[in-house]
């Protein structure tokens, strides 16, 4: 739904120059291959590249960023907007299931003006016992909690746009025994649509999507 990739790209390399100094550039690929993981895993893989990772530096990696992305501004990636007004008319129910934390999720969501759209939000801190994506636990675990919250639901919809995100959904459908569950994999991530043709279907951006 937002450009974060974008974000990572500006702000990796200047934030661990002002604390290392001069250290090697992580480059737009590596950051590309890994910006869909949880926060505490992505800055594991970025301190390692550049041979600093201690657990005292993850903390600080971890918290510096985490504030990064809380205070920045983001842009919407393009058809967000009007797919949520539609399926809010609809009366749907919206969550978003994130491998970020719960109360960042939330923030984000505020400082781009979306947040009223969602019912509810779940992060890889909504149950500490649930592996993150790619691990398909934080799809079963939001698909059991809607069933319980909601009656007649006949369908599930997720919207992905990173390979590691659709494999998660894939997975959990693959394992779920209640109502049927359509993958949509959407180019607007860091990974090509050749990437998410593990979903359903694959549009360039949610603007071209119809339901």
């Amino acid at each position: 739904m937002i450009d974060s990739l974008g974000l990572d790209l500006k702000v990796i390399n200047p934030m661990l120059r002002e604390k290392y100094g001069e250290v090697e550039e992580i480059n737009r690929e590596f950051i590309r291959e890994r910006f869909a993981l949880a926060i505490p895993e992505f800055c594991r893989d970025i301190l390692k590249e550049i041979d600093r990772y201690t657990p005292e530096d993850l903390e600080w990696m971890v918290k510096e960023y985490e504030l990064l992305r809380r205070q920045a501004t983001y842009d919407l990636c393009p058809g967000v907007t009007a797919l949520l007004e539609g399926i809010k008319a609809e009366g749907f129910p919206q969550w978003v299931i994130s491998n970020n934390k719960e109360a960042d999720i939330d923030v984000i969501l505020k400082r781009v003006g979306i947040r009223e759209y969602f019912d509810n939000v779940w992060g890889y801190d909504s149950n500490p016992a649930i592996s993150k994506k790619p691990a398909p636990d934080i799809y079963l675990g939001a698909f059991k909690a809607a069933m319980a919250q909601y009656e007649g639901i006949q369908e599930f919809f997720v919207f992905e746009d990173s390979q590691m995100g659709i494999e998660s959904a894939v997975g959990a459908r693959s394992l779920w025994n209640g109502v049927p569950v359509r993958v949509f994999g959407v180019g607007t991530g860091g990974d090509s649509m050749e990437m998410l043709n593990e979903a359903d279907e694959v549009f360039e951006t949610l603007k071209n999507f119809n339901f």
